[in-house]
């Protein structure tokens, strides 16, 4: 378990001494770097059948997999490894009248990719490197997709005319091609404008503040964490606009790729 909180605090850029702290730290934020509703159009526009089992890994507090259910009637397992997110994601699921289509357990997303079952619809967002870069991801994502299902994965890239560089980042053509070698072919995909990078992060990390200031007064032993949580927060936030959200629309069928 200890391997696992290490995973997700790594995943959402936070110490595991705040690990414990998450939960009400991100209280307000449904989606939590993800754009649900960009991956519910994306899904409607690719996926056209008319049932479709789905995985949602690093499904946070469920507002992807809750709005998949409710939009498309699709059953899906949400998997999280922070246990408080997974709680509040079984109440939207009561409050969204989803209950009986969506399913959330508190998981390790690498050891669910190592199990047989496979699934028509695999949504990995705003999750980071778990499972290593773009080409790697997508490889062991290949293990739980169906023949012909589709793989959705929200990530960040540079674009190819950035003068800004980062070890953490690939140039889109470069992703693009990791992508390939896979043998999967792009179907679609939607990037970020820098406007609408900046308005989500701006957004964030008001919320961020504004629980920050309340747990001080809650917990006030924990004042310099908290602060140099956000500190970081901050900084993550400030290199994120350097960088282009994308949503890569997958289809796992052994044709000629674009």
């Amino acid at each position: 378990m200890s391997d696992l909180i290490s995973e997700c605090a790594y995943s959402i850029g936070a110490s595991i001494d705040m690990m414990p702290f998450i939960p009400e730290m991100l209280s307000g934020l449904w989606d939590i770097g993800a754009s649900s509703e960009r991956i519910v159009e994306l899904v409607g526009k690719n996926y056209k059948k008319n049932k479709a089992s789905c995985i949602d890994l690093g499904c946070g507090k469920g507002s992807i997999a809750i709005k998949i259910a409710k939009n498309f009637k699709f059953n899906v397992l949400g998997i999280d490894g922070i246990g408080g997110f997974i709680e509040e994601a079984k109440q939207y699921a009561k409050k969204y009248n989803v209950s009986n289509l969506c399913k959330f357990e508190v998981n390790d997303i690498r050891k669910m990719i190592c199990k047989n079952k496979k699934y028509d619809l695999v949504i990995m967002a705003a999750v980071g490197g778990v499972l290593g870069d773009i080409g790697i991801t997508v490889k062991k994502l290949k293990r739980v997709t169906k023949s012909d299902g589709i793989i959705i994965i929200d990530d960040c890239v540079l674009s190819d005319d950035s003068l800004f560089k980062s070890d953490k980042y690939l140039f889109f053509s470069e992703a693009k091609k990791c992508i390939k070698s896979q043998s999967l072919k792009i179907i679609d995909y939607y990037m970020q404008s820098d406007l609408e990078m900046k308005e989500i992060n701006d957004y964030n990390t008001k919320i961020i503040k504004k629980n920050v200031e309340r747990l001080k007064e809650k917990y006030s032993d924990k004042i310099r964490l908290f602060e140099k949580y956000v500190k970081n927060q901050i900084k993550e936030s400030e290199e994120l606009v350097k960088t282009k959200g994308i949503i890569w629309v997958l289809n796992n069928k052994s044709k000629k790729i674009r």
